[in-house]
């Protein structure tokens, strides 16, 4: 490998790296204790538009989750999440890395292609 390709990863590498300031995703509040328990993805907010989806999620202590791949799928479990700088968040069933809009005690918003809202709790 030549000088010029190993000095350009190592400057991609550096300018990838996390600040130091940038909040985390589990410093905005999306922590495994925060998360544990039953959710429902109840919603995506479109810039003109509203897709209601009603999704359950149980997230389990060992920072993996279950959902259901489709409305009338049974759950499954063991899927992971990953932390990533700049506060987002991956999600192993959906693709793209997720910005941590908003945490309140019981309900969170994701950012990617449109507002992804969750509700503590069962679906209804």
């Amino acid at each position: 490998m030549s000088s010029t390709l190993l000095a350009l990863l190592f400057v991609t590498g550096a300018a990838q790296a996390k600040d130091p300031g940038t909040p985390t995703a589990e410093h905005l509040g999306l922590t495994p204790a925060y998360l544990q328990g039953d959710w429902c993805q109840t919603y995506i907010q479109f810039p003109k538009e509203r897709s209601e989806e009603n999704t359950p999620y149980r997230w389990d202590p060992d920072g993996t989750y279950a959902t259901r791949g489709s409305e009338h799928g049974d759950m499954k479990a063991g899927y992971f999440y990953l932390y990533k700088p700049e506060g987002k968040i991956k999600l192993a069933t959906i693709a793209g890395f997720f910005k941590v809009k908003s945490v309140k005690p019981d309900a969170f918003v994701l950012q990617v292609f449109g507002d992804m809202h969750f509700q503590r709790g069962p679906c209804k």
